[in-house]
């Protein structure tokens, strides 16, 4: 072997031992103490209060009602919370998991956002609550993403609806009589399925005025509660608002 060769095999076998000490170092030190950024934590959904599961869940009856006398399938359903001090919402958002795939399925990547203590969790629309893994974003710490776990696979080609419920600040403005109101957006038309949008209020506060009232479901109770479904709206869709006051 000429002096040139040896130099290079000696070279060559010297990086591989460099990356190589680099490469147990590396899994030493992400194994004792990783980056935020590689973190998984699995998480399991907080129990729901029987209250909001109450009021949830008669919303969610009229919806279904409704859905099957226009004969099409739910698509989703939105329901806000307010708090009683008007600091905050809780939004309950449906989300569609599909399985596209060949084998059943039971873990589902989803989009977590960019402030994972808002995030409240995950639940069957019956209110139990579902398992899920927190994964951070390398490039972008503060954003993470979600499995959710389903207790049974879905097999290929089915889906199902499933809750993700969040907290939101709210920055609420009263008039001069301390009447304070709330936008809903608007609903898309019900030419392939059924949408919902509900708001429920804390105990004690008032519902003054809601528009549109033709095609709102209002419930009466302790809390005052008022819905819209999309098939039943007129053909405009005009965006959906409620006026209350909260209690003092």
């Amino acid at each position: 072997m000429s002096s040139g060769n040896w130099k290079i095999w000696a070279g060559i076998a010297f990086a591989l031992l460099l990356i190589g000490f680099v490469v147990v170092r590396l899994r030493l030190v992400f194994h004792d103490r990783p980056p935020d950024w590689l973190r998984q934590q699995d998480k399991h959904s907080a129990k729901l209060p029987d209250a909001s599961l109450k009021k949830f869940r008669a919303f969610r009856k009229e919806t279904e009602l409704e859905a099957q006398q226009a004969k099409l399938p739910v698509g989703s359903i939105q329901f806000f919370e307010i708090s009683a001090d008007g600091k905050e919402t809780l939004a309950w958002n449906t989300l569609r998991l599909t399985n596209q795939g060949f084998n059943p399925l039971a873990d589902f990547d989803q989009w977590g956002g960019a402030d994972e203590l808002r995030l409240l969790g995950f639940y069957t629309l019956d209110g139990e609550p579902l398992g899920f893994t927190v994964k951070h974003h390398p490039a972008r710490p503060r954003n993470f993403y979600v499995v959710v776990h389903l207790p049974k696979p879905l097999a290929p080609g089915d889906s199902t609806l499933v809750l993700r419920i969040d907290r939101r600040p709210l920055n609420l403005k009263a008039n001069a009589k301390g009447q304070s109101q709330f936008g809903l957006g608007r609903l898309n038309k019900p030419t392939i399925a059924v949408q919902a949008r509900g708001l429920s209020l804390p105990e004690h506060a008032r519902l003054w005025q809601y528009r549109p009232e033709k095609g709102a479901f209002e419930f009466t109770g302790h809390s005052p509660m008022v819905g819209w479904i999309n098939s039943c709206l007129d053909s405009n869709f005009p965006p959906l608002n409620a006026t209350f006051t909260l209690p003092h």
